[in-house]
């Protein structure tokens, strides 16, 4: 499993070049899959932006008890 990004901060992000790179590796083609996993969206990720609180985004509703 990869982060959409080599050291985790937005000047790093892996481009659509790379991605396609990934595909052609050597050894042949290969699928290559992603996922967000919004469950874990936290503040101290490159992709928070400022302003975002519990409920703005709405989406964004806090910790949820099991």
């Amino acid at each position: 499993m990869m982060d959409c990004s080599a050291e985790a901060e937005d000047a790093t992000v892996f481009t659509a070049a790379q991605t396609a790179a990934l595909k052609h590796s050597s050894g042949g083609a290969r699928i290559v899959l992603a996922y967000t996993s919004i469950r874990e969206a936290k503040d101290c990720r490159f992709c928070w932006q400022d302003g975002w609180e519990l409920g703005t985004p709405a989406w964004l509703t806090g910790r949820r008890e099991s």
